[in-house]
């Protein structure tokens, strides 16, 4: 679900219950999506290798 290279990170650590999770990933992940894509662009960041043994899986 996750693997491949990264190219900005955010770790979220509080507990939310299912709906707030959808609500604040999606918000996080547009503001986030918003910093990277210029900066990527830009060539101000590059892609970092993962580690594959930290990444998550879901049934297809």
């Amino acid at each position: 679900m996750d693997h491949g290279p990264v190219l900005l990170l955010k770790v979220l650590f509080k507990k939310y219950r299912l709906y707030y999770c959808r609500k604040i990933l999606a918000e996080e992940g547009g503001k986030l999506l918003s910093k990277t894509l210029p900066l990527f662009v830009s060539g101000e960041i590059t892609e970092d290798i993962q580690n594959e043994d930290l990444a998550t899986y879901t049934p297809k």
